[in-house]
């Protein structure tokens, strides 16, 4: 893992994430502090709407340019001021509730598309963290476990038994734990 800072697209809206040192696009541009304890303050402007205004006031194009980022004023002492106020435990861990994120835990409850989730971890799908890949500042994945109460494993028993394969007895299933609100989805 190289050196921490921002990452920032350099096209239209300018959307920004964490770096962690490792490689990129040609179109994102990167903001490393010289002095690591610098990031949260760094962070907590680039988050900011003025970080967007700043930028767009030096340049209107769609793609911006590295050297445009060099030109934008930065207050260390105002920020520093902000992030402690916004993140006084550090900077948030890396999060993602959406399935595409490398980050993404592989759970359906909380994901942005628990359907698609469910059933791809029923067709033996593993994201990236549940096969054991460890991403820098993740909290470790809990285990993952079913309980079912008896009613949903009566309810699957029965969809299994008059299903014509295992896909759709699967699928099957899983629409019937979805419907279930006393089951827990693993």
């Amino acid at each position: 893992m190289g050196r921490q800072g921002v990452a920032v697209s350099q096209m239209s809206s300018l959307p920004i994430s964490r770096y962690f040192g490792n490689k990129y696009d040609s179109n994102v541009a990167t903001i490393v502090p010289k002095d690591p304890s610098h990031l949260a303050a760094v962070w907590a402007f680039c988050t900011a709407p003025q970080f967007f205004e700043s930028v767009r006031a030096l340049d209107q194009k769609l793609n911006v340019t590295n050297a445009t980022f060099g030109k934008v004023p930065f207050d260390l002492a105002h920020w520093r001021q902000v992030a402690a106020e916004k993140y006084p435990h550090g900077l948030p861990r890396p999060f993602s509730s959406d399935p595409r994120q490398w980050l993404f835990s592989g759970r359906p409850e909380g994901s942005d598309q628990p359907l698609h989730v469910g059933v791809a971890r029923l067709l033996g799908y593993r994201w990236p963290r549940q096969t054991g890949s460890g991403f820098p500042d993740c909290p470790p994945l809990v285990p993952m476990g079913w309980k079912p109460s008896p009613t949903t494993t009566v309810l699957c028993a029965s969809q299994r038994s008059i299903a014509s394969s295992p896909l759709q007895a699967a699928y099957a299933s899983f629409l019937l734990l979805l419907s279930a609100p006393s089951t827990s989805v693993p």
